[in-house]
């Protein structure tokens, strides 16, 4: 389509008449000064014609796919998912005992130490800028 070219490939459009295909190659053109303007769709065979004969199932289609009880169903799972979610979390956090973090540990990973250790030049330079304020 962004080439300009229109593909209706079989397995797809085989239902569909070359007037309905002629109508929508004409729509998708890329220059606008040779597209179809509204009156020229209106006036096109296809629309001026009653455009298809054909029966479309879509409704069919979604009813099939989206089963309004199962849809419901899947709601209200959601709904009690985020009711026990947050009471874990609550249960997590009130139940949870404060954990002691040391400050020194006997192995440092990556050879790092904790910033209240280190001689880093810029972390010494804004120690001192805040005392001296």
């Amino acid at each position: 389509i962004k080439d300009g070219q229109a593909v209706f490939p079989e397995q797809h459009w085989v239902n569909i008449s070359l007037q309905a295909k002629d109508l929508i190659q004409h729509l998708l053109v890329k220059d606008s000064s040779i597209r179809l303007d509204a009156e020229q769709v209106l006036n096109h065979p296809w629309i001026v014609n009653c455009g298809s004969h054909n029966i479309l199932k879509t409704q069919t289609n979604l009813r099939t796919q989206i089963n309004i009880p199962d849809v419901k169903t899947l709601l209200n799972m959601r709904k009690m998912e985020n009711v026990l979610t947050k009471n874990t979390q609550f249960l997590q956090k009130s139940t949870t005992p404060s954990t002691n973090i040391p400050w020194h540990r006997e192995v440092f990973s990556f050879k790092l130490s904790p910033p209240c250790m280190s001689s880093c030049s810029l972390l010494q330079r804004r120690r001192n800028k805040k005392n001296r304020l």
